[in-house]
């Protein structure tokens, strides 16, 4: 049985929705798809030896790239992952995750770098014949065998103060090709590898009131596999799309709880938002918040999960709910309306509203962190963390961000 819910008004409403969907599958279809690298990790694994955290600070830093620029820009950062030595460049969107340790009396790293405006991903090698040298030389091929060739400069920018590099639906959207679905519990994960240490979720209900991370007012072809759910997210119950749906890359679509416990567990980042859209669950949503917010504590994890509130709508809703300043707030809203939130922990101005340097000095004198949203564009990126004192970006390309953050010891 196909599970559509249409009643007889709403034919003509189906048929535009109809038009809709087949204009965005049409708008998917002009995508170059991506190319799985199909990385045999393990093997790499295996033949070499891992390598000491000492071992990993001589690696990571600023490098020159004196040769491949054409590839990667002037100026990349290498830095790792938990074992995963990754590159980002701060020129353009691209970012590079390699596995490896000591071969042979050499550092070796394997595996692939993706350029996420084409989603190409090609194969990529790099060694170094200088261990233990502070002035480290990098070699290596990637695609063809082209020949690239990194000197380190400086190290890792490491700042005074937290810092968030921000992913936008816990890492990327689906139209970045990045082999994993955006809002997915696989797609948290990688967002460490693409250099983010906090990621940005969207909460929705089901038809039983269950609360879902997920995008979209609708079930579409730019969201999900599957022919038997289609349309509004609020028609369907969570047993539904768990039997009948799946994600662009075949992941399930996780519940507000699994996602949280699994960002706990499984990965690095030090923050979540939680971007509320749908009002009418606002306590629900703050119930959870602090479940997992006390389920972090006893795991010995300072991970801080805020309630996101973006619209008049969802803060009448927190300011009606019996769980109001029980959780950490982050408010979108006008700056005296953050202010008036007792528990308000970020303040989060939309990045066109410019850096705003006297009032996140205010903000700070109130105790009150500032990330702004959703910052994409390279030249706004350098002014934001050139001139701004704020303390995040929320970005889809935070691989971007990380190589331009993490190469600011060299300014």
């Amino acid at each position: 049985m196909i599970l559509f819910n249409i009643d007889r008004r709403g034919i003509l409403r189906a048929v535009t929705l109809a038009l809709v969907l087949a204009h965005f599958a049409s708008c998917i279809a002009l995508l170059d798809p991506a190319n799985d690298p199909g990385i045999d990790w393990q093997s790499i694994e295996r033949s070499t030896l891992p390598i000491e955290t000492d071992q990993r600070a001589i690696l990571e830093g600023v490098y020159v790239v004196s040769e491949g620029s054409d590839q990667f820009g002037d100026t990349v950062v290498f830095r790792f992952s938990r074992s995963r030595l990754c590159l980002y460049s701060n020129t353009d969107v691209i970012f590079a995750e390699m596995a490896g340790g000591i071969q042979q009396g050499e550092y070796y790293f394997s595996g692939y770098l993706t350029t996420v405006r084409n989603g190409r991903s090609l194969l990529m090698h790099i060694s170094s014949d200088t261990v233990n040298v502070p002035d480290r030389i990098l070699r290596g091929t990637y695609g063809d065998g082209d020949g690239i060739a990194f000197r380190k400069v400086g190290e890792v920018h490491k700042p005074k103060a937290p810092f968030y590099l921000i992913a936008h639906r816990a890492g990327g959207r689906n139209s970045d090709r990045l082999l994993r679905s955006e809002n997915s519990i696989e797609m948290m994960r990688f967002a460490n590898i693409l250099g983010a240490n906090a990621i940005e979720i969207d909460i929705k209900r089901t038809k039983d009131n269950q609360l879902i991370v997920f995008h979209d007012e609708t079930y579409s072809p730019r969201t999900i596999q599957g022919s038997y759910v289609f349309g509004d997210v609020r028609l369907f119950s969570l047993h539904d799309i768990q039997r009948y749906a799946r994600l662009i890359y075949g992941e399930k679509i996780p519940t507000l709880k699994e996602m949280l416990r699994a960002t706990i567990d499984s990965s690095d980042h030090e923050l979540v938002w939680l971007d509320v859209k749908d009002a009418e669950v606002a306590t629900e949503i703050i119930i959870e918040q602090r479940e997992a917010l006390d389920y972090a504590k006893q795991k010995g994890s300072s991970i801080s999960i805020v309630f996101g509130i973006p619209t008049q709508e969802v803060l009448n809703a927190y300011n009606a709910s019996p769980q109001k300043d029980s959780t950490p707030v982050l408010c979108e809203l006008d700056a005296d309306i953050a202010r008036s939130l007792p528990t308000c922990v970020i303040w989060a101005p939309r990045w066109t509203n410019g850096t705003l340097s006297a009032e996140v000095e205010r903000m700070h004198q109130d105790s009150i962190l500032v990330v702004t949203w959703t910052l994409d564009v390279r030249d706004y990126m350098h002014q934001f963390l050139s001139e701004s004192k704020m303390d995040g970006i929320l970005t889809n390309y935070p691989c971007l961000l990380a190589g331009m953050y993490y190469g600011l010891s060299l300014r």
